[in-house]
């Protein structure tokens, strides 16, 4: 037996031997590439540098191309855990979706409005169904074509369709029962903003307010106004002019100055309009030197322009008291401005109230017709124009019936 363990011994290691010959002459065979690494140099075959070079285009295909199971998962994942109360986010709007939304909105936007809400509610029991941006861009194009009992009729069709309206949704909803001053389905509309745990934005309550503006419900418009202010934490400056706006339109200048003293306290953000509308407010109502209080308390940061001294000439027109508008046509270039076709336009319409035709046309012909500068508006001088063609019928009758009366004298 111990004879055969060595003879066995002896094998193994001629056996070692050969293959560690073989493996040498294989590599040996290959050509190898030395790379340095930092102080010390590693030598590499080839086989091991494509081997290398395969590992890390994987990698970058990964990180460029992800695997889509991983995308699989996590929709499904998302959509397991999305509360279905909640409406559809823009995320959904993608392929086939996206393509019924962008033929749908084709339809509308060139005045088929009533193909695209056949083809919405054909849709909505198909394969690719609309989201509810869908439904909103056809719910406004209704809305804007004045077509209100079709937007309520499509917004109780989603709700029979189990699709969740956003804010938008509502406030288109609410929008056109504002419009038809419908007040008690505009609150309900409101309350299901509140149910939704949705928080309304200030275009919600500017529907309102317009509302009870021509209701002339001052005294709600105010309620709601701090209602906005609490719910959607402040205004923008388009909202605070609309609203002034609405009170100066109606002749409450005293809700419109407690709305402005109270946006100077909390320091609101203030632009243009607003003063021009109040300046208006209170020419209108005798209160010139409060206009003019207004015009001067205007402040530095907000970019004054044409509009507030042309509002000021025009509430001097309508007074009549061209002298002091005149005066302040020469004040327009105190910060670098000059004097628009408007600014023109309101003298001529203040000498044409004053019966001086002939002011009106001098100012006419130097202003409009020799300077290339001072291009009228369509408007102003349709305005313009109107108003010496009915002064001048106006006198022509009365000069037609003073002949009259002579004529008649003489005949007795």
């Amino acid at each position: 037996a111990k004879p055969a363990a060595v003879a066995m011994g002896i094998y193994k290691r001629l056996i070692g031997i050969l293959g560690s010959h073989a493996s040498s002459s294989v590599i040996a065979s290959e050509p190898s590439i030395v790379l340095r690494r930092g102080m010390r140099q590693v030598v590499m075959s080839q086989a091991a540098l494509d081997a290398a070079a395969e590992r890390r285009r994987r990698k970058r295909k990964l990180r460029l191309d992800p695997p889509m199971q991983a995308l699989e998962r996590n929709r499904e994942y998302r959509q397991a855990n999305r509360d279905s109360n909640l409406p559809e986010t823009i995320n959904l709007l993608v392929g086939d979706r996206l393509s019924l939304h962008n033929r749908i909105q084709t339809l509308c936007r060139s005045g088929k409005i009533d193909e695209a809400l056949v083809s919405l509610k054909q849709s909505q029991y198909s394969r690719i169904r609309p989201t509810v941006f869908t439904y909103n861009s056809v719910l406004g194009h209704l809305q804007r074509a004045g077509q209100h009992a079709k937007v309520f009729a499509l917004f109780d069709f989603m709700q029979k369709a189990s699709v969740i309206p956003n804010l938008v949704t509502y406030n288109i909803v609410l929008g056109s029962h504002c419009e038809l001053l419908d007040m008690d389905n505009s609150f309900a509309i409101l309350k299901m903003i509140y149910d939704a745990n949705m928080v309304p934005s200030t275009v919600t309550f500017n529907h309102l307010m317009k509302a009870h503006f021509r209701l002339e419900k001052y005294e709600d418009v105010m309620r709601l106004y701090r209602e906005m202010l609490e719910k959607c934490h402040g205004a923008d400056p388009p909202t605070y002019a609309a609203t002034i706006e609405g009170f100066v339109n109606g002749g409450a200048m005293d809700l419109a100055t407690e709305l402005y003293m109270e946006m100077r306290r909390r320091g609101s953000l203030f632009s243009e309009p607003v003063f021009c509308n109040l300046i208006r407010g209170y020419f209108a109502a005798g209160r010139v030197q409060e206009a003019l209080d207004i015009f001067e308390f205007i402040p530095e940061k907000v970019e004054r322009t044409v509009m507030a001294y042309n509002a000021v000439m025009d509430g001097y027109c309508k007074d009549g008291q061209m002298t002091d508008a005149l005066g302040f046509l020469e004040r327009i270039g105190e910060y670098n401005l000059s004097p628009n076709a408007s600014s023109f336009a309101i003298l001529m319409r203040g000498y044409i109230g004053q019966e001086n035709l002939q002011e009106a046309e001098k100012l006419f012909r130097v202003e409009f017709a020799t300077k290339e500068n001072k291009v009228p508006r369509l408007a102003d001088l349709v305005d313009v124009i109107r108003g010496m063609q009915s002064r001048l019928e106006a006198m022509e009758s009365m000069q037609c019936g003073v002949v009259v009366d002579e004529d008649a004298s003489d005949d007795e």
